[in-house]
């Protein structure tokens, strides 16, 4: 990392630095600034907006999404809910506008969605609390959870734009989630957990990043610990916010319809942890090249390389050959002789008749044209598919609709390596699909947000997957991505779902969000999940919960898997 770091410090010193405020990262009110850039991005507008927001690399500075609604003036139109919610979460460029009508109490709430806010000519200062309290009625741990913390965020100098999000959690699984943490000791999406209760976990959770803008906002440079995203679809065959956060250095490159992201991260394998030893190390490198053919159709190109070099001494890095921005990946692997576990994905986005959007991935981790050509099963065609399609509408008296369908499907011991610490993982936990491998799944999402009350927000997921499930006795069928690929049942007839049992998931979640206030939200949510095997000696297993909560600048925990 001491690479990383010393590339980071000669950009900075060299760099024209040119402000464009914080990057907005998924964590707080993600939906919004997606649901923003859907309804610009499906009607073919992506080629005359700004320079950075983008989809397929889930990457939304605020300033560049505030230019979509501002329309020239800058001024927000209180019919428009959704331009007018997105200025009121921005103060620090449009502070006269939004100031509160009312005088605060003292210094907090002058501005309807900071607690606190200061500005001074190019330096802001803002803090807001974060809170997520879910009640379960009638379950014998009826807070299901309890979420405290804080989150920061500022500019310094009109260069330099910092976020830090810090808090504290008690939560109670659904028993499916408590599966996979008495199975892995982790809980997905979180680092070191301590027991709560019988079935609780507590854990504290820290995001913090640095940004900047160089060479008059050309490239834009983020460096901290935060989860990434990379795709259109609900899932992400490439890499997903699933696992945990981690130390990355990210590069996000605009030259008129093209773009160049890198990614260079710190990754943890896993031991359990008892709070005072140190995880072992890995390293992930990625580079994505999309363009813009057309207004509607963008396709892209993404390399990904995870590695460890550690010796006897585990005193090994960062690979620096890796850190070239503009060379193959596949090349240095070969060129060094190394181990490491590369993949290669091919990505579409093509948006029709102003209101669909269709996208895909294709996902090669290993593969040979002619073993699939005779159709041998050979374990080492190892992919992954995904296609999907998308429809929006926003229509004057009707309000916002969003419809997304999505297809995944992904081959049996994709993504693992014969080094179970060179699995495409982190903490224990996949870096891209959390079903691992050797599963199809259909899900469909849909949101609606009416006009008559805009402050109603309603989304209803539906996830249906099927999978093989590896053996207890440890044979492995190429589901667990953990796992060493040198222990598969076999080279040839790898079929799709083979395994000790086939399991079929059935997964239904509705939630009912209404925002009293800026960012408050009252929630009420159903989630029923089923999990069917085709096995008698095999427990079937059904989870119905109904949770009622309150949430302050803060999005819902994902139980979608």
């Amino acid at each position: 990392m001491r690479a990383i770091a010393f590339c980071c410090f000669i950009l900075v010193q060299g760099a024209l630095l040119h402000a464009q405020g914080a990057l907005f990262v998924p964590n707080g009110v993600a939906d919004r600034y997606i649901q923003a850039l859907d309804i610009w991005n499906i009607p073919g507008k992506q080629a005359s907006g700004p320079m950075h927001a983008n989809t397929g690399n889930r990457f939304y500075p605020r300033y560049d999404v505030l230019r979509l609604y501002s329309y020239g003036a800058g001024k927000a139109d209180p019919d428009n809910f959704m331009q007018h919610y997105l200025v009121v979460d921005n103060p620090d460029w449009f502070e006269e506008q939004i100031s509160s009508k009312r005088k605060s109490p003292g210094p907090f709430y002058r501005t309807p969605s900071q607690l606190l806010f200061w500005k001074d000519s190019g330096d802001a200062f803002m803090v807001n609390p974060v809170l997520n309290v879910q009640y379960q009625p009638g379950s014998r741990n009826a807070m299901q959870q309890n979420t405290r913390g804080a989150e920061f965020r500022g500019n310094i100098t009109s260069g330099l734009s910092f976020y830090s999000l810090v808090t504290e959690n008690q939560v109670f699984m659904p028993e499916f989630i408590d599966t996979i943490r008495r199975k892995y000791g982790v809980v997905p999406g979180e680092g070191f957990i301590t027991p709560f209760k019988k079935r609780g976990a507590d854990f504290l959770q820290a995001r913090g990043y640095l940004s900047l803008s160089t060479l008059k906002d050309r490239v834009r440079v983020l460096a901290g610990h935060d989860k990434m995203f990379i795709g259109n679809g609900i899932r992400s065959l490439i890499l997903s916010d699933h696992a945990r956060e981690f130390l990355h250095l990210r590069f996000h490159t605009s030259l008129g319809p093209f773009r160049y992201q890198n990614i260079f991260a710190r990754l943890n394998g896993y031991t359990p942890n008892t709070g005072n030893r140190l995880q072992p190390l890995k390293y992930m490198a990625i580079h994505r090249a999309s363009v813009q053919v057309t207004p509607k159709l963008e396709l892209a190109l993404s390399e990904m390389v995870l590695f460890d070099r550690s010796d006897s001494s585990r005193h090994r890095g960062f690979d620096a050959d890796y850190l070239n921005p503009v060379i193959l990946y596949r090349a240095v692997e070969i060129h060094n002789g190394s181990r490491d576990n590369a993949l290669l994905a091919f990505e579409w986005k093509w948006n029709f008749v102003n209101r669909f959007q269709w996208y895909g991935q294709v996902m090669l981790d290993e593969f040979r044209l002619q073993y699939m050509r005779q159709r041998s099963g050979w374990w080492g065609n190892k992919y992954g598919l995904q296609t999907g399609l998308k429809y929006t509408v926003s229509k004057t008296g009707f309000g916002w609709l969003f419809v997304q369908a999505e297809m995944n499907r992904v081959r049996p011991y994709t993504y693992t390596h014969y080094l179970p610490l060179q699995s495409y993982t982190h903490y224990n936990q996949p870096l891209a699909h959390p079903l691992g491998s050797n599963f199809r799944e259909y899900l469909v999402s849909l949101q609606y947000q009416p006009e008559a009350l805009p402050g109603l927000f309603v989304k209803c997921d539906i996830m249906l997957a099927k999978r093989g499930i590896d053996s207890l006795n440890g044979k492995n069928f190429g589901n667990d991505i953990r796992l060493n690929y040198n222990t598969r049942a076999g080279d040839f007839n790898q079929r799709m779902f083979q395994g000790y049992t086939v399991q079929q998931i059935n997964n239904i979640q509705l939630l009912v969000s209404y925002m009293l206030k800026h960012n408050l939200f009252l929630d009420a949510r159903l989630i029923s999940r089923s999990a069917v095997h085709n096995k008698a000696w095999v427990a079937n297993t059904k989870e119905r919960i109904f949770t009622l909560g309150i949430r302050l600048n803060v999005e819902p925990r994902n139980y979608l898997q």
